[in-house]
C-alpha cells in the first residue's frame, strides 16, 4: 500500500515538473495587439516586447520595407506615419521576433495617412419610414478636407457592419443623403460612402432599428467623429433597456473611445418628425 502511495507522489510530482517545464519556455511569436496614431508617427503595440521587425508595405505589385533593431527589446514600437501612402489603400506585413527568437507574420490592411482629414457629422435622422419616406441619415461637412480612411459604424440587429467612404475631397457645407433599404434582392455588399453621389441606398437585411441602437462615424485614426445613440420609451421605459446586455454593449461601443454617451429618446418621432441638430445638440423637427 505504502509502496503504491510512493509511486502516485511519484508520478504526480513529475506531471508538475513537465508542467511547469512547458510554462517556462515561449514558443509563439509576436502578436499585434493594436495601433494607434500618435502625433505624426504610428504606435505599433505588441503583446511581448519585440528585438526585431520588419514592415512591408504592398500597393499595386510594388513594395517598401523597413528594418528595426531593438537594442532593448519593447513591446509598443513607434514608426513615423510617412512610412505610409498617403490616402491609398495598401497591405501592410509585419514579421516580428521577439526576444526568444519566435517569429510571427502578420497582414493587414496598411493604416490610411489623411493629411487633411474633413470633420463630418450627422445633420438630420430619420428612423420612422413609410412607402413615400425612407429610412434615412443625412451627413454634413463641417469643414473641407479629405475622407481616406472613413467608415460610418452601424449597428443593424445588434450586428456590428462598417462601410468605407469613399476616398474623395468634400467641400464645407456639402451634405449626403443615405437610405437605409430592405433587402429585398440581391445587391452588391462591396458599399462605399461618397459625398459626390449626394444621395445613395444602403440595402441590408433590415433596417435599422427603432427601438434601440447606435451609428458613429469613424475617422482615418479611430476618432469618433459623431454618433447618435438611441431608445424608444414609447416601447419600453429607459431602466428596460439600462438592463439589457445588448444596450450596455452599444455603450462601450463609445468608452472604449472615451466617450459617455448622450441616448436620445425617439419616442416622439414620426416619419415627418425627423431628428436634426441644432447647435451641437439633436432636436425633434417637423417637416
Amino acid at each position: 500500500m505504502q509502496k503504491n502511495i510512493f509511486y502516485m507522489l511519484l508520478l504526480l510530482m513529475t506531471l508538475i515538473s513537465c508542467k511547469q517545464e512547458y510554462n517556462f519556455y515561449d514558443i509563439d511569436g509576436p502578436a499585434l495587439d493594436f495601433y494607434t496614431f500618435i502625433g505624426d508617427d504610428i504606435l505599433f503595440q505588441f503583446n511581448e516586447p519585440v528585438s526585431s521587425i520588419k514592415y512591408v508595405l504592398k500597393k499595386n505589385n510594388q513594395q517598401k520595407e523597413l528594418h528595426l533593431n531593438n537594442i532593448f527589446p519593447v513591446a509598443n514600437v513607434q514608426i513615423a506615419s510617412n512610412f505610409f501612402n498617403k490616402k491609398q489603400k495598401g497591405i501592410l506585413q509585419i514579421e516580428a521576433i521577439d526576444t526568444s527568437d519566435n517569429k510571427s507574420l502578420i497582414k493587414m490592411p496598411a493604416p490610411i495617412i489623411n493629411i487633411h482629414p474633413a470633420i463630418l457629422q450627422i445633420e438630420e435622422v430619420r428612423l420612422k419610414y413609410s412607402k413615400n419616406k425612407k429610412q434615412k441619415i443625412v451627413l454634413k461637412a463641417i469643414t473641407s478636407g479629405n475622407t481616406a480612411g472613413y467608415h460610418l459604424i452601424l449597428f443593424i440587429r445588434n450586428k456590428k457592419t462598417k462601410v468605407p467612404f469613399l476616398f474623395e475631397h468634400v467641400t464645407k457645407g456639402e451634405k449626403l443623403e443615405i437610405c437605409i433599404e430592405n433587402l429585398k434582392e440581391k445587391k452588391e455588399s462591396n458599399y462605399e460612402i461618397g459625398f459626390s453621389k449626394k444621395n445613395i441606398n444602403l440595402y441590408f437585411k433590415y433596417r435599422l432599428s427603432q427601438t434601440a441602437s447606435l451609428f458613429f462615424i469613424l475617422n482615418n485614426k479611430d476618432h469618433v467623429l459623431d454618433y447618435f445613440m438611441y431608445y424608444n420609451s414609447k416601447k419600453h421605459p429607459f431602466e428596460y433597456y439600462e438592463g439589457k446586455k445588448y444596450f450596455n454593449k452599444l455603450k462601450n461601443e463609445l468608452i472604449v473611445y472615451n466617450i459617455q454617451p448622450i441616448l436620445f429618446d425617439i419616442a416622439g418621432t414620426t416619419t415627418k418628425k425627423t431628428i436634426c441638430k441644432v447647435r451641437e445638440k439633436f432636436i425633434i423637427k417637423k417637416y
